[in-house]
């Protein structure tokens, strides 16, 4: 970004300043509606493996107290466990894969498209353009972020074919490798954009 891309981009023969605010528009309502779309799924897979977890324990919440003592109107016994009828995840491999994918999902709708945005002032105002470091990072973490979940959409894909039909058991994306991959992506999605930041 600097002043002479923002004169060519005005007078000879660039986007019209019309085509700009439409963008920025478009950029925040995305962020908007999908930032909220991703919080209230990233709260729900969150609320829901919590309930989940408490379930696996033999817990369960009934009249604003959690009990333990194996009985319930609303759910029936099993094998000396208690089996509640209210909805809840185990977190297994592909849970912890599409919660990732909508945390990834949130953090550009909620960073990347306001930051992207904002800079698309420096094209249509008189502004000095931001520093070479504000565009170094806002490049570098909207690649990193983009990557992430780009290799995240490709690896809830695998662990689908992996996994597909197997007995819950045997699956090779139990929580603890799937947790490791998703720090791996991180990692390499940062390690593949050092290089281009060092040049």
């Amino acid at each position: 970004m600097n002043s002479s891309w923002e004169v060519r981009g005005l007078e000879d023969g660039g986007a019209p300043v019309g085509w700009i605010r439409a963008a920025q528009v478009w950029a925040w309502t995305v962020s908007v509606v999908g930032g909220t779309g991703n919080l209230v799924t990233v709260c729900t897979v969150v609320h829901q493996l919590h309930l989940g977890r408490l379930h696996h324990r033999g817990r369960y919440y009934q009249d604003g107290h959690y009990h333990q003592d194996g009985h319930h109107q609303d759910g029936h016994q099993q094998d000396g466990h208690l089996q509640d009828d209210r909805p809840s995840l185990r977190a297994q491999g592909d849970t912890l894969l599409l919660l990732h994918l909508s945390a990834c999902d949130l953090v550009y709708c909620a960073i990347n498209l306001p930051v992207t945005a904002i800079t698309y002032n420096y094209a249509i105002a008189a502004a000095a353009p931001p520093s070479r470091l504000y565009c170094t990072a806002a490049a570098m973490f909207r690649y990193v972020n983009a990557l992430a979940e780009w290799t995240t959409l490709g690896l809830l894909t695998v662990q689908r074919c992996v996994d597909l039909g197997r007995w819950p058991g045997a699956r090779f994306f139990k929580p603890r490798p799937t947790i490791l991959f998703i720090i791996g992506i991180w990692v390499g999605s940062v390690l593949l954009q050092l290089n281009a930041i060092i040049e």
